[in-house]
This record gives C-alpha cells, sequence and structure tokens, in this order.
C-alpha cells in the first residue's frame, strides 16, 4: 500500500510594530516589505501583532493591503491608543478558516496606564483545512514583561496554557507570535515536553530596541508547534525586521494528506 503524500503548509508570524503604522511614508514601507515577502514565500497564513485599526469602523490598512493580496483577514481588537487608532492582533489566510475564536487572555493593563481601562487581550485560535485535515493556528501575544506588567503577564501565560492544553490542540497545531517572554522562559513551563520551537539567536535576535539599537535585544517572537509527528519543520527563516522593531518569522512545514 502506498504511503501518504506530504502537501507544503507556509506560516508567516510578526509584530508589524505600531510606529510602522502611524505615518504614511512608513506604512507605505509596510506595505512594500509584505508585497517583497509575500512575492517570495507565498506563506498560507500569516499571524500579526500590533495591527492598527480605525476606532470607528475597525478597519486597518495592512490588512485592507493583505485582502488585495488575496488574502482573508481577521482582527480582533485590544484597546486604543494615544493616537486613537484600535490596536489588536490579526490572522490572513489565503483561504477562508473553517472557524475562528478569540479568547480572552486578561487585562490589558498598558491600556488602563494611557488612560483607558477595561480592555483585554485576545488571542486567536483558528482551524484551516488542508490537506484533507485541519491545521491549528494560534496567534499570541502576551503582556510586555517589564515591572508594572509582571503580575498580568503570568495572568496572560496561564489563560493561554489552559487554552493550548485543550485535547484538540494536541495535534497538528502551530503556535506564533510576540510573548514577550526571554529564550530561557519556555524551559521553565516545560513547553519543550509538547511543543518544538523555533526563535532568534545572540546573533540574530526576533526583536531590537526601536529595530536598530545594538546589544539591547531579545528573542520575544517565538513559533510552536505540535510533537505529534503530523507536522515536519521543513524550513525556519528570520526574515529582516525593516520597517518593524521585530522580525518576521517564516516557517515552512509539511503536513501528512488524508485521503
Amino acid at each position: 500500500m502506498a504511503g501518504k503524500s506530504n502537501t507544503s503548509f507556509s506560516t508567516l508570524f510578526w509584530n508589524i510594530w505600531v510606529r510602522s503604522q502611524l505615518h504614511p511614508v512608513k506604512l507605505g514601507l509596510l506595505k512594500a516589505r509584505f508585497d517583497e515577502i509575500i512575492t517570495k514565500h507565498k506563506p498560507d497564513v500569516i499571524g500579526l501583532n500590533e495591527v492598527l485599526a480605525d476606532k470607528t469602523t475597525g478597519q486597518a490598512p495592512i490588512l485592507a493591503h493583505l485582502e488585495s493580496l488575496g488574502y482573508h483577514t481577521y482582527f480582533v481588537p485590544f484597546s486604543p491608543e494615544r493616537t486613537g487608532e484600535l490596536n489588536g492582533s490579526a490572522l490572513a489566510c489565503r483561504h477562508e478558516v473553517k472557524n475562528i475564536q478569540f479568547l480572552e487572555l486578561g487585562p490589558d493593563k498598558s491600556a488602563a496606564r494611557r488612560g483607558e481601562p477595561g480592555h483585554t487581550i485576545k488571542l486567536i485560535l483558528a482551524s484551516i483545512p488542508h490537506a484533507g485535515q485541519t491545521v491549528n493556528i494560534v496567534v499570541n501575544h502576551l503582556a510586555h514583561l517589564v515591572p508594572y506588567n509582571w503580575s498580568t503577564h503570568v495572568v496572560h501565560h496561564k489563560a493561554f496554557r489552559r487554552i493550548v492544553s485543550e485535547a484538540e490542540l494536541q495535534a497538528t497545531t502551530i503556535i506564533g507570535g510576540d510573548f514577550n517572554q526571554l529564550k530561557f522562559m519556555p524551559r521553565l513551563w516545560k513547553a519543550k515536553e509538547t511543543y518544538n520551537r523555533a526563535t532568534g539567536t545572540f546573533l540574530n535576535p526576533t526583536w531590537k530596541l526601536l529595530g536598530k539599537v545594538p546589544v539591547i535585544q531579545a528573542n520575544y517572537d517565538n513559533i510552536f508547534w505540535t510533537k505529534c509527528g503530523q507536522l515536519e519543520l521543513v524550513e525556519f527563516k528570520i526574515l529582516k525586521r525593516r520597517p518593524s522593531d521585530h522580525a518576521p518569522l517564516l516557517a515552512q512545514f509539511t503536513v501528512p494528506e488524508n485521503a
């Protein structure tokens, strides 16, 4: 009996940075960077953090651009920025999702300090049909790990761990985003027992202060995928971060094709 064939499935996770969207010139550079990435790598799924959308209409310029390139987009707002726009996470897919949920992780304490209390951070969980089965995608963004936000980060992390511990997410699941955790921290919560992981290195970090300041850097951004054998990593790349302060993480997987 012939063995099952494998199909390719590629993901891109990127914190695109609030500042890259506040000025038309910077927004133009961000759109041009997406054009380059999509033309070259053609990701099936794109997970984004720090997406800005109009407070009244909920429309996000960068998502409108991705839609013009053939993607279906889904946006979940967190809270307003000082400039008035809504800040949130987003998912863009080449095909419509089977199911999508926006699940609360906890309060947005940074927004409360900006005078906008009562808002929450959400995680995106989507089920995407592919190769005769379902690939689960999680877009995550935990609270920034600074002193005033430590307790909130813990709350977010506990909610995240509870969500990704659900039985249906123990196979064919890819998790990505800005975790705002130092590189050693996932080992503390035993991520290695359940997930494979890809992130940056000291010489090629995923984040630099203002996108360029040397030494002040970290590997906040991660891609995790379940260790069930249903997903095999073919290629992982840390792409150029400009015009963001975070680098895009590109991962290509093979998925066994169900008959």
